[in-house]
């Protein structure tokens, strides 16, 4: 499994990601602190918006591994959620 850091700015509207870290050489810990640091930068730089991309093998296609928070916004009548 091989695993890497994707985002999109909003501003300029440019995909940009970083190189591909192959699993098996990562603790499940690392693995954590990187979808912590992915959920972070989402939160500080809401013009952007970052991900992690996932695949089996070197030659696939990747997907889209996303993490976001849900927070809930109250009016006087209704409540909404807004993803983070």
């Amino acid at each position: 499994m091989y695993v890497r850091v994707a985002w999109f700015d909003r501003e300029d509207l440019k995909y940009n990601f970083g190189t591909w870290h192959n699993m098996q050489s990562k603790t499940p810990e690392e693995y954590q602190s990187l979808q912590k640091w992915v959920s972070e930068q989402n939160k500080l730089f809401p013009k952007t918006k970052y991900w992690l991309e996932l695949k089996d093998v070197e030659d696939e296609c990747p997907r889209n591994k996303e993490y976001y928070d849900l927070i809930s916004v109250t009016t006087q009548e209704d409540t909404d959620w807004l993803s983070v």
